[in-house]
C-alpha cells in the first residue's frame, strides 16, 4: 500500500506575519469570503485541510498555504482505518483538486466525519477499568493504555507515540515490580533506594503517556468532532487512565447519538 499523507494547518501565522493579510490570501487560495472559515485556520488549532494525498502533491500544497504567511505541514497516514472511512473521505475531499498546483476549495470547512475512526475503539466502562484494575493490582490500567495507544496512533493526521516510549514504560513497571519484591526479602538500603528511584521513574512516565495520550486525542477531536468533549490537563494529571477511558467513551457516545 502507497503512503498516503494530510496536509494540516497549523492554526497560526508563521513568525513575523500580519495575521490580517494571511487572512486575505487564505481567503483567496480557498475562495472564501466567510471569516468565520478563514479565522479556524488561525486558531491555534490544527485543521486538517487535505487528506489522502501522496507525498509529492501534499508537499505541493503545503507550499501554496505556506506562501500565504500560514504554518503548515504534511503528515503521513500510519494505516487506513477502514474501507468505509476511506470511501467517506473521498466522497468529501474527491477531485476538488485537480492538479499538484490547484487549491483546496471552500468545502474543506465542512464538520469533519473522520470521526467514525473512533468506531475501532472497544467501548470499556471506566467502572470496569477501575475494578479491573484493583483484581489486577493496576496490570489493566497499563493493558488499558497500551492497547488504546495502538489504535490511536492509526487514526488520521495524529502523530502516532512510539513504541520506544511505550516499551520503556513498560520496562520500568517490570522492573519496579521486580525490585518491590526483592525489598521484601531484602532490607539492604541501596537496593531500597534503587526500588524507589524505579517506581518513581516509572510513576513518571505513566503520567507523560497519559499526557501524550490526551493531547493526540484532543487533536482528533478537536479536528474530527464539532461537539466533542476535550479532555483537560487537571484531571489527567489526577486521575490518568481512568479520565482518559471516561472521556474516549463520551466522545464515542457522542458520536453514536449523532448518527441517530
Amino acid at each position: 500500500m502507497d503512503n498516503l499523507f494530510d496536509v494540516v494547518v497549523q492554526g497560526r501565522a508563521i513568525d513575523g506575519q500580519d495575521v490580517a493579510v494571511v487572512k486575505g490570501k487564505l481567503s483567496k487560495i480557498f475562495k472564501t469570503s466567510s471569516p468565520e472559515k478563514i479565522g479556524r485556520l488561525l486558531s491555534n488549532k490544527p485543521v486538517t485541510v487535505k487528506k489522502n494525498l501522496n507525498r509529492e502533491k501534499a508537499r505541493k500544497i503545503k507550499n501554496i498555504i505556506r506562501r500565504t504567511g500560514a504554518e503548515c505541514k504534511v503528515v503521513k497516514q500510519r494505516l487506513k482505518i477502514e474501507n468505509a472511512l476511506d470511501e467517506e473521505r473521498n466522497d468529501r475531499f474527491g477531485s476538488d483538486l485537480k492538479s499538484p498546483y490547484s487549491t483546496p476549495s471552500a468545502n474543506l470547512f465542512e464538520t469533519k466525519k473522520g470521526a467514525n475512526a473512533l468506531s475501532e475503539f472497544k467501548r470499556v466502562s471506566t467502572w470496569k477499568v477501575f475494578f479491573l484494575s484493583l483484581i489486577t493490582f493496576g496490570i489493566y490500567i497499563y493493558y488499558w493504555i497500551y492497547s488504546r495507544t495502538k489504535i490511536l496512533n492509526k487514526l488520521p493526521s495524529v502523530e502516532p507515540i512510539g513504541n520506544v516510549f511505550m516499551n520503556s514504560v513498560i520496562v520500568f513497571l517490570i522492573l519496579s515490580c521486580i525490585l518491590g519484591w526483592f525489598t521484601k526479602v531484602n532490607t539492604d538500603s541501596s537496593l531500597l533506594a534503587l526500588s524507589q528511584v524505579v517506581s518513581f521513574a516509572a510513576s513518571a512516565l505513566a503520567i507523560i503517556w497519559c499526557f501524550k495520550f490526551k493531547n493526540r486525542l484532543n487533536t482528533f477531536i478537536s479536528n474530527n468532532i464539532g461537539n466533542g468533549s476535550m479532555l483537560t490537563p487537571i484531571m489527567t494529571f489526577f486521575f490518568q487512565v481512568l479520565y482518559l477511558s471516561y472521556k474516549l467513551n463520551e466522545n464515542i457516545d457522542t458520536i453514536g447519538k449523532d448518527k441517530i
